[in-house]
This record gives structure tokens, sequence and C-alpha cells, in this order.
């Protein structure tokens, strides 16, 4: 009898143990093959996370390229009136309607005055509602960029000078000796 209650008694301890020993993680075995799987798959929990913080600056530079091409600057506004100008009008019109729908936000440069850069704003939200195809509400925010473009006017007047102060192209005189 002797042999059997030892062998019940540790048959009772080694139960008692394996519950504890599993809930704690310290079997040996299941360490070594939790340490063998995430060093099989050792580069793979990084790459993803390496690839989307390479990513990150483009998706950068493509907003600001889509803020700087949807921009209205001084150029598009009148000096007089504030109104846009026909080239203000074209680029709103090409912006609502043309842009791919998630770029179709117009962005204006903000002025010193904070009261005109609201009428500005205004403005164009409202030529933009008018002229929208689909019944979104225009995106029209302002931005601390400043548009580098110029009136058409001067531009026109630069290229009509530079046309007009080119020498008439001649051919050279043909000559009639046999001299080379």
């Amino acid at each position: 009898m002797k042999p059997a209650v030892c062998k019940l008694v540790g048959l009772i301890a080694v139960v008692g143990l394996i519950p504890t020993a599993q809930a704690a993680g310290l079997h040996p075995l299941e360490e070594t093959c939790a340490g063998y799987r995430r060093n099989v798959l050792w580069p793979w929990p990084y790459v993803c996370a390496d690839r989307m913080h390479v990513r990150a600056p483009f998706n950068v530079m493509v907003r600001n390229g889509w803020r700087r091409q949807n921009l209205l600057g001084d150029h598009h506004f009148s000096e007089d009136t504030g109104e846009l100008t026909r080239a203000g009008e074209l680029k709103v019109y090409w912006v609502m309607n043309q842009a791919p729908p998630e770029h179709r936000q117009v962005f204006v440069t903000r002025l010193h005055d904070r009261k005109l850069t609201e009428q500005r704003l205004a403005k164009v939200r409202s030529y933009a509602t008018a002229i929208a195809f689909d019944d979104m509400p225009p995106l029209v925010s302002d931005t601390h960029l400043i548009s580098e473009g110029r009136p058409a006017a001067t531009v026109d007047s630069i290229n009509t000078a530079f046309r007009d102060s080119m020498p008439i192209p001649t051919l050279p005189a043909a000559s009639l000796g046999g001299e080379q």
C-alpha cells in the first residue's frame, strides 16, 4: 500500500503544479517554441513599420503639392474690388470640377489683415458653391503659402517685348565664286 500512496501523492503534486507552470509561462518547451517563432519571423514585424515610416514623407509631399496647385494668390483677386479675377474664377472652376475628388480644396494666401482674408475666403466659397457640379460644400481655407504666380498681363507684356526685340531672321548672302 505504501507504493500506491507514494504514487498518489506524487500524481497530486504533479497535477497541482502543471496549471501553475503553464499559467506563468514557465514551461521550457513553450519558451523555446516562442523564441523559435520570434526568431524565424524576425525581420517581418519591423518591415511593415519601416515601410510606413519611409512612405510618410511622400504623403506629406503629395499634400503640399496639391495645396500649392490649388492656391489662390493676390493676382487671382482684383486690387480695386477684391473680387475674383477671370484667372481666379478659372482656377476655382478647375479645382471644383476637374481635380480628383479627394483633392478638391481651395487654398487662399493669408494676408496681414485678417478681415480681408475672411472676405476673400467668403467670395471664393460663394463662387465655388455656385459652380460645383456635385452637391458637396466646397472646402476653402487660408494658408501661409505665398503664390509665386504673376498676373497674365505682366507675363504677356514680357513675352510681347521679347518677341518685338527679336531680330528678323535672314539667310546669309549667296556667293557666286568658287571660293570655299
